[in-house]
Order: structure tokens, then sequence, then C-alpha cells
């Protein structure tokens, strides 16, 4: 595991401003999504939504998913330094 040295203090404060800012991001879409399932049914979206328009939305939503899939793993390994990870917490600060 790298850890930062004091020279890389900078570096450490922008990758913590760089999480900070998907956070704010993913909960955006997070929060996109929502509005879709309660306006429409999973068929209106599929029939009217734009296939390409939706299977670039699929593709994105699963680097995403995998990415911090990757990184729960690696939080997991650590978990004096975790914190327990739920689907559906939003409780987190920003």
């Amino acid at each position: 595991m790298k850890y930062f040295s004091d020279s890389d203090n900078v570096r450490k404060l922008k990758l913590e401003q760089d999480v900070r800012d998907a956070y704010v991001e993913v909960l955006s879409a997070h929060s996109a999504v929502d509005r879709l399932q309660t306006r429409y049914p999973h068929e209106d979206v599929a029939r009217f939504g734009g296939s390409f328009l939706l299977l670039r939305s699929l593709s994105a939503a699963r680097a995403v998913c995998d990415y911090f899939s990757g990184l729960q793993r690696c939080l997991t390994k650590d978990a004096s330094k975790s914190m327990p990870i739920e689907p559906g917490n939003n409780d987190l600060p920003i």
C-alpha cells in the first residue's frame, strides 16, 4: 500500500478534493436515477428513453460500479481505516 510522504501533502489534498468532487457527482447521478424511477416505469424508459443514451448510461454506470467495487475491496483489506459500507447509505457528509 502506498503512503504519502510529507512532500506529497499537496498531492494528497488534491486527491481528497477530487474524491469529494466525485462524491458530489455520484450523488447527483443517484438523484437523477431516483427521478427517473419515481416518474417512469422501466418499460417506458427502455422504450422511449433513446437506446443510444441508455446504452451509454449503462456503460458509465458499470464503469463507476467497477471502480468503486475495487475501492471497496481495498477498504475492506484495511478495515481499521474504513467505515461500514451499506448499499444506499447517503448519510455521508460532503
